[in-house]
């Protein structure tokens, strides 16, 4: 997705790949509707990404929370700017409903209180 991708702290990359795996406890999202292959036995959940990336890249991750966050806050901004568009007559039915919005916000609060 050009529109989210970053020139500048990888975190922000890898936010936007863990805020796609569908977690217990956490609030569904749009995208991570997208991605429960992510729950098939063999795939890492969340935390086994995030723990491997952080060995491999040789830093720590004390701030994902905060990068996390900012990547729900993105997509609502992007989902919001649909559902105008649907609005306006402009755009996919699929944007129609608000809730798409919200259960980015909601995801964003999550990530927020940890």
């Amino acid at each position: 997705d050009w529109e989210l991708a970053a020139v500048g702290d990888p975190l922000l990359d890898i936010a936007y790949l863990a805020a796609s795996i569908p977690t217990p406890g956490c609030p569904t999202t749009p995208v991570r509707a997208l991605s429960t292959a992510f729950l098939e036995p063999g795939y890492p959940d969340r935390a086994a990404l995030l723990d491997d990336y952080s060995d491999a890249a040789g830093r720590g991750l004390d701030d994902i929370a905060w990068h996390l966050a900012l990547t729900q806050f993105k997509l609502a901004a992007l989902y919001e700017y649909s559902h105008r568009r649907t609005l306006a007559g402009d755009g996919d039915e699929y944007y129609r409903d608000h809730a798409l919005v919200d259960q980015f916000l909601a995801a964003a609060e999550y990530e927020i209180a940890g």
